[in-house]
């Protein structure tokens, strides 16, 4: 694209020179210019670290072109109002168009421009691009106040909307910068593999050279190898013949990782038990030392601890119940398991032993079309 937009400024400025207008020729030139030096920023796709910031670029550039219309409107809102109350009589054309849209640009980024109003005092030079002075209306008392309101508008809020844009797009591709460098990475060689070999002005044999293959390949005027090549009898048989014996083989890999999964969750289940089983023995060895230490006073106290000791045994009985229930089914599922690997391993060995696989040959371009 920026290729594209160089040439597209590069052919105009050639022309206009021709015709003898050097000096706009020269603006399409700097335009060409720059669409060539933001081209060399391509070479840092192939970096690890600085290949994710063009994407963090782009991204921003985008939330940018959201953001420039909510920005427009208030600018233009600023700048008709500013420019109504200090030129009221102002029939310029580019003096309107410097005050509505320029001034209030500029005054976004700190230029204040005062002398525009008049809030130096009194004006005796008119400035860029006005030939009279504002009126001495008493009316800058209104234009500071509204340039106030705007500045704060413009400084405070939106600009820190567009960080927090800016912020949360960075988030977002530093998150997966690995992956948004290997994508640039393969574009660029994609790239570079594709474009012709000759350097210029050689490359125009090769424009030619590639136009002519694109005709052939549109209008099929020579057999399309992949589309027309097929498999004989035997060897489509072996291809069905390979492709069950590596469906049988990845059957079995995850067979023998859901096995290991389960056994897993065995293990975990068996070690919880265990836990539960310790903390119930020590509740019953406590619950031994206070009756025999006899620190309650009361009959009634005692009586809701023992009720309160029950409830806990009988909620942890009731666990071990459902983790037992648990284990017996995972047993289950493990034996099952084990059975169907059995099963595979017998129809491998028997699949192994009934055939030898040869992989067909492969086609060369040169034999495809006789």
């Amino acid at each position: 694209m920026d290729c594209f937009a160089a040439i597209v400024c590069y052919v105009p400025g050639f022309v206009l020179r021709l015709v003898g207008q050097s000096d706009l020729a020269h603006g399409f030139y700097i335009g060409a210019l720059l669409c060539y030096y933001l081209r060399l920023s391509r070479i840092f796709a192939l970096h690890e670290d600085l290949g994710p910031k063009l994407v963090m670029i782009s991204r921003m550039m985008r939330d940018l072109r959201y953001f420039i219309f909510i920005l427009l409107v208030i600018v233009i809102a600023y700048g008709v109002a500013l420019e109504a109350l200090i030129y009221p009589g102002d029939t310029n054309l580019w003096s309107i168009i410097w005050g509505v849209i320029f001034r209030p640009f500029f005054q976004m980024f700190g230029e204040l421009m005062l002398q525009d109003i008049g809030a130096e005092g009194p004006c005796t030079d008119p400035a860029y691009p006005y030939k009279t002075c504002p009126e001495a209306n008493n009316k800058e008392r209104y234009a500071l106040i509204l340039q106030m309101l705007y500045m704060m508008f413009t400084n405070i809020l939106l600009l820190n909307l567009l960080i927090a844009m800016f912020n949360s797009t960075f988030e977002k591709v530093e998150q997966y910068s690995a992956i948004h460098w290997k994508f640039q990475l393969y574009s660029v060689i994609r790239e570079f593999y594709e474009r012709p070999v000759l350097p210029q002005p050689l490359i125009i044999l090769s424009h030619l050279w590639l136009f002519l293959k694109y005709l052939k390949n549109r209008f099929h005027l020579t057999p399309n190898i992949l589309r027309h090549r097929t498999l004989d009898k035997v060897a489509s048989d072996q291809m069905n013949k390979w492709e069950d014996l590596h469906a049988l083989e990845c059957q079995r890999n995850i067979e023998r990782e859901n096995r290991k999964t389960v056994e897993n969750r065995i293990k975990d289940i068996d070690e919880r038990t265990a836990t539960i089983r310790d903390n119930i023995n020590d509740f019953n060895q406590s619950k031994m030392l206070r009756k025999l230490e006899g620190t309650v006073d009361t009959a009634s106290l005692s009586d809701v601890v023992l009720n309160f000791d029950n409830k806990k045994l009988s909620q942890m009985s009731e666990k071990i119940n459902s983790l037992r229930s648990e284990m017996d089914g995972f047993r289950k599922d493990v034996s099952e398991i084990k059975n169907n690997t059995n099963k595979l391993e017998s129809m491998l060995e028997m699949v192994l032993q009934s055939m030898t696989y040869q992989p067909p040959k492969p086609i060369s371009p040169s034999n495809a079309f006789r």
